[in-house]
């Protein structure tokens, strides 16, 4: 069992890093590497949420998950081995619910032999940059393994916020944030004397450590908006400066976090700033689309020079790795697409796509490896089987690295195209994002000028 524990914990790894072109993980160190303990997180992609748990530590994980996972047979089998607890929903089925006390007594097992739990205390898995009013269930959960313990168990719940850049696009960016841990020592009187006012105090700390590291946007906010925002922002200046040539995924979280909280404020405080950068932003998103070109290569083109030295860089590769990547891409192309094409059909909820991706890729990629392995080994022999076997994932990478930096040349030449025969345009989208940069970068000193005075004044004497 444990064996097929680690082989598909492996798999789990290759599959995040074959969806995901970037994975960062911050504060690994914060896990505790040992004694019982409560991993609690956002739930913004289903079941890419927990492979992003059990990636971001070495320790053996038993999940929550609701009790209707265990209803596909095939599912359920990997769920079993991997010790998930199932849980009775009332909104699946009201009259299942008392099981649920058999599913904390599993729960309790498993913290009282010093083991991991993850749960996902919203409850439900809904794509959005907000984090949902968290259950107390997690709360509850440790503190009666606690109390049943007279509060000797030491139990930590370690907050995990999953930040999912377009989670459900093949080829995109996820950073994992991991919080400092939670201990619940001192929930012990109260919790004698009023259980549920300790599990809702302890869940606000939950939510408050889960909030500090998710990306969330307010509900008077428009999300829309402040996404081009920060994109425009990051591109066109972190990805620019000169001391921070490559800004991380958490440095970037970061600095979203200071312009949504600079938005909210002016937002409250001087509206009037808010409008002229949207109006500005709305102007310059209708002069790209216009041109049928990204905001990212009209940010990023610096000249012929440029695209020069790219096209030196690149082609070289390109013709060396001609046949790699047509071997790659005839040895890959047909589960690819039709991956694409089931999850679609099976839903449209885009929190579910990623999902069916990932189910339907761990169907159809061997299934077809497995075909053109038996096809290999009837026609050229066994060894010329097993070598094929372990080209196709390899020339799959392989085909995906170069694809993404041709794409990214394409893109650089489309704008150099652009430049140089509609130069006028071209020069005028640089002159309005500059502008919308220069505006974002005085919002921003302005904000953070009135936060330090407004501090300074509440540490007065």
């Amino acid at each position: 069992m444990n064996l097929i524990r680690v082989c598909l914990a492996w798999t789990i790894r290759l599959i995040v890093h074959t969806f995901f072109r970037n994975v960062e993980i911050h504060g690994r160190e914060k896990i505790p590497p040992e004694g019982p303990l409560v991993f609690a997180s956002n739930h913004p992609n289903m079941v890419l949420d927990p492979f992003m748990v059990i990636l971001a530590n070495r320790r053996h994980v038993h999940f929550m998950g609701k009790s209707t996972l265990f209803e596909i047979p095939f599912l359920a089998i990997l769920l079993k081995i991997f010790g998930v607890i199932p849980v009775y929903r009332r909104s699946d089925d009201p009259e299942q619910t008392h099981k649920n006390q058999e599913a904390f007594g599993a729960c309790y097992q498993v913290l009282e032999a010093g083991g991991v739990i993850g749960i996902f205390p919203e409850g439900v898995s809904e794509r959005g940059a907000r984090l949902r009013p968290l259950k107390t269930g997690t709360a509850r959960i440790v503190l009666e393994a606690e109390s049943r313990n007279n509060f000797s168990l030491g139990v930590g719940i370690v907050p995990v916020g999953l930040n999912f850049q377009q989670g459900h696009l093949f080829r995109s960016d996820v950073l994992v944030l991991i919080g400092d841990a939670i201990g619940v020592s001192e929930y012990r009187e109260t919790y004698a004397h009023d259980s549920h006012g300790a599990a809702r105090t302890l869940t606000n700390s939950i939510e408050e450590r889960l909030e500090s590291i998710t990306r969330n946007i307010r509900e008077q906010q428009d999300a829309e908006f402040i996404d081009v925002l920060e994109r425009i922002y990051n591109e066109g200046y972190l990805d620019l400066d000169p001391d921070r040539p490559h800004p991380d995924l958490k440095h970037k979280f970061e600095v979203d976090q200071g312009i949504r909280d600079a938005y909210s404020y002016f937002l409250e405080q001087q509206p009037d700033e808010i409008s002229g950068a949207r109006r500005m932003l709305e102007d310059y998103v209708a002069l790209v689309e216009r041109t049928g070109i990204s905001d990212r290569a009209v940010g990023g083109y610096e000249g012929p020079g440029q695209l020069f030295g790219e096209t030196v860089r690149a082609l070289p590769l390109a013709l060396l790795g001609a046949i790699p990547w047509l071997y790659g891409f005839l040895t890959n192309y047909i589960p690819y697409r039709l991956i694409g094409t089931v999850s679609q059909r099976l839903s449209t909820d885009v929190v579910e796509i990623a999902t069916n991706k990932i189910a339907a890729g761990l169907i159809l990629y061997p299934a077809y490896y497995l075909f053109l392995t038996l096809c290999s080994g009837y026609f050229m022999g066994p060894m010329v089987a097993v070598l094929s076997l372990i080209s196709f994932p390899v020339a799959g990478f392989f085909t995906i690295a170069l694809t993404d930096r041709l794409r990214r040349l394409w893109d650089l030449t489309r704008a150099a195209a652009l430049f140089m025969t509609r130069r006028d345009m071209g020069l005028r989208l640089k002159v309005e994002r500059e502008k919308i940069l220069q505006e974002l970068r005085r919002l921003t000193d302005l904000y953070q000028s009135r936060v330090a005075i407004s501090e300074a004044e509440q540490h007065a004497p």
